[in-house]
């Protein structure tokens, strides 16, 4: 199995809503957010993927949440914006949006220093365009 990753950067503040139901304070981080991309096999130019072209899809995706409060963001609608839930939405946001979409195989989110979270799709689900979809989470 062969595969790449690329990494980039937004910042954008929540404010979770918690167990007990309080909502903690407004705050912002810098998240990191890595995607790796796979396969068995190359295509004709010796890639899994363009480097190129999977950094300007994950930078597309995070123009749209750079410098915003993600509980306001139409993406996280009817749901508190865990770094769990910013993997999940990204992964499904690139897999909407890219030519290599099957061979996505991880988003990993950090919201600070040593704290980070992992989505990896399904491969026999596929995305539901525009909705984002699992027992604890509303659509998107």
């Amino acid at each position: 199995m062969y595969e790449i990753t690329v990494q980039a950067q937004f910042n954008a503040m929540h404010a979770l809503k918690l167990p007990d139901g309080t909502i903690e304070p407004l705050h912002g981080h810098d998240w990191r957010v890595w995607v790796t991309v796979g396969d068995s096999g190359l295509d004709e130019s010796g890639f899994v993927a363009d480097f190129e072209d999977v950094s300007r899809s994950l930078e597309t995706v995070l123009s749209s949440l750079r410098y915003t409060q993600l509980d306001d963001h139409p993406w996280f609608a009817g749901f508190s914006p865990s770094t769990e839930r910013v993997a999940r939405v990204i992964c499904d946001r690139l897999r909407e949006t890219t030519k290599w979409a099957e061979k996505l195989l991880m988003v990993e989110v950090e919201e600070a220093p040593g704290c980070r979270a992992r989505y990896r799709p399904q491969p026999d689900t596929g995305c539901r365009t525009g909705h984002v979809v699992d027992d604890k989470m509303g659509e998107t």
